[in-house]
């Protein structure tokens, strides 16, 4: 989440309280240290590996696995965003081959949701364009201006930070946050 939940014991109804502020993630697509796949890295690995991961989380042990699997097989068919992420798998994959196939450096494989800066920033504007995000390939890993979320393979400049904070002004925001409620990764 982000942010420090101040945990009350005592009776009364349930509160949920936070210290400071709530921030809505994502991840690179390679986990780190060996820790299971999560987030958007469910989207690149294999369907029926993303299933056995969600019913062996915890919040999700009542879940039925069949109804996982199809929720897991619709987002790869129809959702937008899961697209994006196996698009830059696969472009990291050809990159990393071809570098190795001609003995070279392996080039920074970034992908970039585009923030439109022709909008009103102030108010939530749908993009226009059906063209949410792009991957690109340079040397540097620098990435072409207009930006909103940048993702890479894995974090190279601070492994130990798998993840990423999603601007709260994204129109992404609500798609990547709950894709159950945005099965096709529209943005809002």
């Amino acid at each position: 989440m982000g942010t420090k939940v101040v945990d009350f014991s005592g009776g009364g109804p349930y509160v949920f309280k936070v210290h400071g502020q709530i921030c809505h993630r994502t991840s690179h697509i390679q986990s780190v240290n060996s820790q299971a796949p999560q987030y958007a890295q469910l989207y690149v690995i294999d369907s029926t590996q993303a299933t056995k991961i969600r019913v062996n989380h915890p919040a999700n042990e009542q879940c039925n696995i069949r109804i996982l699997d199809q929720i897991d097989r619709f987002f790869r068919q129809h959702n937008r965003l899961s697209d994006t992420y196996r698009m830059l798998q696969e472009v990291e994959s050809r990159v990393i081959a071809e570098s190795n196939e001609e003995g070279e450096n392996v080039f920074v494989v970034n992908m970039v949701f585009k923030r439109d800066r022709h909008s009103d920033q102030r108010r939530y504007n749908a993009p226009t364009a059906n063209e949410i995000a792009m991957v690109f390939v340079n040397s540097n890993g620098e990435p072409p201006f207009e930006r909103n979320i940048r993702v890479y393979p894995l974090n190279h400049e601070n492994p130990q930070q798998p993840f990423i904070n999603i601007n709260i002004l994204s129109p992404n925001l609500d798609p990547m946050a709950y894709p159950i409620s945005f099965p096709y990764g529209e943005p809002c």
